[in-house]
């Protein structure tokens, strides 16, 4: 499982949650794989940002596998940004 973590900012109540499951995002590792993913889960972390859960989608081998990221409130966090084609 590739986790991919950031550091928060207080939370803000009523803050939209950034995805919602069937989102895609692209996240890249420090290596510079770049990885696309299905966003299966979002929730509040409770200092502002969230924890997102997403099934890789590509590279196809390792499709089933999980990618767990802390995000902001813009869908943003270290190496993941929103899928834009």
């Amino acid at each position: 499982m590739l986790e991919m973590t950031r550091t928060g900012r207080p939370h803000r109540a009523g803050a939209r949650r950034p995805y919602v499951s069937g989102d895609r995002i692209r996240a890249t590792d420090p290596e510079g794989l770049q990885y696309l993913g299905k966003v299966t889960s979002v929730q509040p972390t409770g200092d502002g940002d969230f924890t997102v859960v997403a099934e890789i989608r590509e590279p196809r081998h390792l499709r089933g596998h999980l990618l767990t990221s802390v995000v902001d409130e813009t869908g943003h966090g270290p190496g993941v940004e929103p899928y834009r084609r």
